[in-house]
């Protein structure tokens, strides 16, 4: 086989042609709405628009509002129904900041399942060693070697190849498809079933299958026959169960005694799986010194030993770089709806100038003015949070199968994460603050005479 280069930094043309088009026919498109509104209007309705009509653009929904908030103040009765009085303003900033929430939220939710699935994952390999030994070893003189060893509370001697699924038309699976030999009262592999069942004592001709080698060879099923070859032999066994992946590649489970009669090994072992005494990292790592010390004292060769937290450590880094980057997703559409904010603010203070001239002219302080465009902007700030509360759970839902389906060929388990509903609360406060601050200053400079002048 050549070496594949992984390093290589590739850009699709595809991604690039749409990057392009996004760029190029994206603001067209926005901007041909209110264009192509506003030609259809006769000459003189154009010329003798003024702006915002209050009375037009307020709405039944405004009108709604100032009917059931009649408890609050006129100040803060204007400052809630402003967002409403340009709609087509408000659904695009909506829009922004309700993807931001919502990504940010499933994000937490997706993390959360990820945790959860990972945990039910390692939880069915119940060990916290696994050594594979270079070519099969008798099982008694693995076992004397590993019997002295004081770290390890026990262990369990399995068998494992590499082979090959032999399709109905004779063909073989492209890829190697690791067999692994278990006691049939084994308490080391506590499995997730996704169909069938596992195996028992008994089955001589069963195995069970993960989702991987169903990916692979997906006309295979609960009940039917599959064709293996192991070691230039060719045997038919029938698929009891589907358990879920182990991100470890395709694999294929059976009783230890009917593998080692099929690879003509009887009476040995090349995998051993151990549980030791204490179950901490570094308890770990001194037992596979000793465990590898105790095998080469006896002549046996490990090919590798793998502890329980190694086997964690490279699903865990690739989810973690998944989640950073839906998390760098979630920032840059905040950013996006922070500026949205500010400006759909900033043009309300400017449509409203005579408003605010008059509510200055009868007395209203600057602070007075500075609390109007705040409560303005927590006003959209809370009914972005509540949108991206409520679209966070279909969008997570819908996450947590596609990473699953990816991964692991099976949906995550999901599980809530109610921090993540608080958190972007906090950010929707925070983006309502910090979006306020300059349509809030440019309202305070306004001069009254200026303010009175506009048009």
């Amino acid at each position: 086989t050549g070496t594949r280069e992984v390093t290589a930094f590739r850009t699709p043309p595809g991604v690039s042609g749409l990057q392009v088009a996004t760029g190029l026919l994206l603001p067209v498109l926005v901007a041909a709405v209110p264009v192509m509104a506003w030609t259809r209007l006769p000459a003189r309705a154009a010329l003798s628009a003024g702006g915002l009509s209050v009375g037009e653009a307020m709405g039944g929904l405004v009108h709604w509002l100032g009917e059931r908030l009649t408890w609050l103040s006129r100040p803060a009765l204007m400052a809630v129904r402003n967002p409403f009085r340009r709609k087509g303003r408000l659904l695009l900033t909506l829009t922004a900041l309700t993807l931001a929430g919502a990504i940010l939220v499933a994000v937490f939710h997706l993390r959360a399942s990820l945790v959860l699935t990972m945990d039910r994952i390692m939880g069915y390999m119940n060990y916290d060693l696994r050594v594979s030994l270079v070519r099969g070893e008798p099982a008694e003189k693995i076992a004397r070697s590993l019997n002295r060893v004081e770290a390890i509370e026990r262990f369990e001697l399995w068998g494992q190849k590499d082979g090959f699924r032999v399709r109905p038309d004779g063909s073989l699976s492209p890829s190697d498809i690791t067999v692994i030999g278990l006691p049939a009262d084994t308490s080391l592999v506590r499995p997730w079933l996704v169909q069938g069942r596992w195996l028992l004592p008994g089955d001589e001709d069963a195995v069970v299958i993960n989702t991987d080698v169903l990916a692979a060879e997906p006309d295979l099923d609960v009940g039917q026959v599959i064709t293996l070859k192991l070691e230039g032999k060719t045997r038919v066994y029938r698929v009891v169960g589907i358990v879920s992946s182990q991100l470890e590649g395709p694999l294929i489970y059976m009783n230890r005694p009917a593998f080692l009669r099929a690879v003509g090994e009887e009476g040995t072992a090349s995998t051993v799986a151990i549980v030791t005494r204490e179950h901490t990292e570094e308890a770990q790592e001194r037992a596979v010194q000793a465990v590898e010390a105790a095998l080469r004292a006896e002549g046996i060769h490990p090919a590798q030993i793998t502890t329980h937290a190694a086997l964690l450590s490279a699903p865990d880094y690739l989810f973690s770089v998944l989640v950073a980057f839906l998390m760098l997703m979630a920032g840059i559409l905040t950013v996006v709806g922070v500026l949205g904010l500010t400006g759909m603010l900033s043009l309300g203070v400017l449509e409203r100038q005579r408003e605010i001239a008059v509510m200055r002219a009868v007395g209203a302080s600057n602070s007075a003015i500075f609390r109007m465009v705040l409560l303005e902007s927590l006003t959209l700030g809370a009914l972005s949070w509540v949108l991206g509360a409520a679209a966070s759970l279909p969008l997570s839902l819908a996450m947590s199968q596609v990473v699953g389906d990816r991964f692991i060929r099976t949906p995550l388990v999901f599980s809530f994460a109610p921090e993540g509903l608080l958190v972007w609360l906090a950010v929707a406060l925070a983006v309502s603050l910090a979006s306020s601050l300059l349509p809030a200053w440019g309202a305070l400079r306004l001069s009254l005479r200026d303010a009175l002048a506009y048009e």
